[in-house]
């Protein structure tokens, strides 16, 4: 479905959702309300599999971006392909005119919806000196900046920035709160035991603060 002024790079983006095979695709493009919506977000593209659904919303107002997976329940989580996918549609947007339309940050709710990420914050932690395993919690420092500091390694970003930068954004820092810790036997997440022992950090309500690309780099990544 083409809808007016999103039709630029509708290959690429179908491409992506190439990947999903028979899964069905929603993608809704409607104006934003005029009234009475100030916290409602609109939906910028569905995906349906497996009874779950994984969108892409935008609040216009607040200038943010969500990914959601509902129902809200064990069952249903992201995938590495449906994230990818879902970002790709940020470039379908296009870039706004006014720099103080972009959006500013894409929140991704809880880090146990992303399975791999949850994962792999849980075995670097149990590996990482900084990180107390017996008691549960870092060394020297508050959780929320212990937590924010693996997440926003290069190569942690560089999965969400990819698609992004069709958009003409890019991660500049990631925010979190509310850090639960588990014993890593517990996790059904971490597969391999010998990677992770202890009490690690494995779900947090987490922020991608985004910033704008440059001129110069949006043309380096046009080319690539």
């Amino acid at each position: 479905m083409r809808t007016r002024g999103h039709g630029r790079g509708w290959r690429a983006l179908a491409a992506a959702f190439a990947a999903f095979g028979p899964l069905a695709v929603t993608v809704a493009l409607a104006v934003w309300p005029t009234s009475g919506a100030a916290h409602e977000a609109r939906v910028i593209l569905a995906l349906e599999e497996d009874r779950c659904t994984r969108r892409l919303e935008a609040d216009d107002r607040w200038q943010t971006l969500r990914l959601r997976v509902l129902p809200e329940t064990s069952a249903c989580q992201f995938t590495q392909a449906s994230v990818q996918a879902l970002l790709a549609a940020v470039g379908e947007l296009g870039r706004p005119t006014d720099p103080e339309q972009a959006y500013t940050s894409l929140f991704l709710g809880r880090l146990v919806d992303y399975p791999w990420l949850s994962s792999q914050l849980a075995t670097t932690a149990a590996r990482d000196p900084g990180w107390d395993a017996v008691r549960g919690r870092p060394v020297g420092r508050p959780i929320n900046s212990y937590v924010s500091a693996l997440l926003v390694r290069p190569e942690v970003l560089a999965f969400f920035e990819a698609p992004l930068a069709a958009g003409g954004y890019r991660v500049t820092a990631v925010t979190v709160e509310k850090v639960l810790v588990g014993r890593c036997g517990d996790l059904p997440q971490v597969e391999t035991a010998t990677q992770c022992t202890g009490t690690v950090p494995f779900d947090a309500m987490v922020w991608l603060v985004l910033g704008r690309r440059s001129a110069a780099v949006e043309d380096s990544v046009r080319k690539d």
